[in-house]
């Protein structure tokens, strides 16, 4: 197979690795200098009771799982095929059960190069949070229907169980969906927006219903079928003038003081002026209808994306780590597709207003690492507990990975790419 055939297969087959994208015009080869920095690593924040406390931040260093990787891709499934990827994972700690619980965005296909796979989202769950057990059947699947907004696309899950609702209702996840048979994808990636689907237990997810959505009846240009659908991109950046197309990917959710608090990446297509790329915050009363900043994307993460946000109780203030690379960055990431050179670290005391404690990366691939010797993946997830965070990401990096499995890596020859796959991956922080 030619490299630039081997390369529309991959890409194909590898969606599910994250919504992440390097979007032309953006800010994202500019680097982090254009943030603004923290010096001091302190900041001001009021409770959501109400309280002001003032917090502090000190960088320890990462250590990084000795069982890593914790879960690999490759794994047969029941229809003969594999797990061809793992990407873009959100774990929470389940205090009803005891019970780490994960979701992350999967492609299963029969082989590593197959252009017909589908993208699912899987659920696991771990009584320490590193030895996983995965569900066989997916929580949410896409290929639903052929007119669904999101019928090639279901990625970057994050979840909220709020023990208040209906039971059926219980657990709430937000994930990015496209159609690219609809909205052909272009320039690298699809025309995602946010959607939402609800479960009893947090293994099987139903999606919002259509009539729910508050794009009912709208004709959208998204495709016929909208359950699910609970934030488009023109609402999400209603400071953005000139705008004729965009999107919004990546949720990350923070639920406090009855508030859903969501962060997200957004691209909005300006053909007459400077496109907007960026990470942008709305605030929802309920999880479906949303209420976006005027000032979206944010300025001190414009050309930021695939965001991960705790609130840090004991210091009072938002932490968030994600990604943005120059193009020195991707350079030196030797894996091709959906790879990052790192994440950054920044703090906010309102979640709107954000800066970072350094301009350099908190967490950076390690390539003497096996698990991720060729770059980490967009898309961390970051879990406090009172010991310090806990760090999931995904790794392109050598392992045992079934036949065929490759790393797509920056040299042109695909006949030179190394054996290898993607991997769920841990490292830890302590106070």
């Amino acid at each position: 197979m030619s490299s630039r055939a081997t390369n529309v297969v991959l890409s194909a087959s590898l969606a599910a690795c994250s919504s992440g994208a390097n979007v032309p015009g953006s800010s994202a080869d500019g680097g982090a200098t254009d943030a603004t920095v923290l010096e001091t690593g302190t900041a001001d924040a009021s409770t959501a009771e109400g309280s002001v406390c003032t917090g502090t931040f000190a960088a320890a260093p990462w250590s990084r799982s000795a069982k890593n990787p914790l879960v690999s891709a490759g794994s047969p499934q029941a229809d003969a095929g594999f797990t061809l990827s793992i990407a873009d994972p959100f774990v929470l700690h389940d205090p009803d059960d005891g019970l780490y619980k994960a979701w992350w965005s999967s492609a299963i296909g029969t082989s590593f190069t197959d252009p017909g796979s589908v993208i699912v989202l899987e659920y696991a769950e771990s009584q320490d949070g590193v030895s996983w057990s995965v569900q066989a059947e997916p929580a949410l699947s896409s290929h639903v229907a052929s007119g669904d907004w999101d019928y090639t696309n279901v990625e970057t899950p994050t979840v909220v169980k709020n023990s208040a609702a209906p039971a059926d209702r219980r657990y709430m996840l937000w994930y990015s969906g496209a159609n690219s048979q609809v909205k052909a994808e272009t320039q690298g990636f699809a025309w995602y927006q946010i959607g939402l689907a609800f479960s009893a237990d947090g293994k099987h997810f139903a999606r919002l219903p259509a009539s729910e959505s508050p794009y009912a009846g709208q004709d959208l240009g998204l495709g016929t079928g909208l359950d699910g659908l609970t934030f488009y991109w023109k609402d999400a950046l209603p400071g953005v003038a000139g705008a004729t197309d965009g999107l919004v990917a990546d949720p990350t959710i923070v639920f406090q003081g009855g508030l859903y608090q969501l962060w997200f990446s957004s691209y909005a297509k300006v053909p007459s002026g400077a496109d907007a790329f960026g990470i942008s915050h709305a605030t929802s009363s309920d999880g479906i209808h949303w209420t976006a900043l005027k000032a979206n994307p944010l300025g001190a993460l414009v050309g930021g994306q695939t965001p991960t946000v705790v609130w840090n109780r004991a210091a009072c203030f938002y932490e968030m780590w994600f990604s943005r690379d120059s193009a020195a960055d991707k350079a030196m990431v030797p894996a091709r597709f959906f790879s990052t050179a790192g994440y950054f670290h920044a703090i906010s005391a309102d979640g709107e207003t954000w800066a970072l404690p350094s301009p350099l990366r908190d967490f950076a691939f390690d390539p003497t690492a096996a698990a991720e010797a060729y770059g980490t993946l967009f898309g961390p997830t970051a879990l406090l507990e009172d010991g310090g965070v806990r760090l999931y990401y995904t790794a392109w990096g050598r392992g045992s990975f079934p036949p065929g499995f490759i790393v797509p890596t920056q040299d042109p020859d695909a006949g030179a790419w190394p054996a290898g796959g993607i991997s769920l991956d841990l490292a830890t922080r302590q106070k």
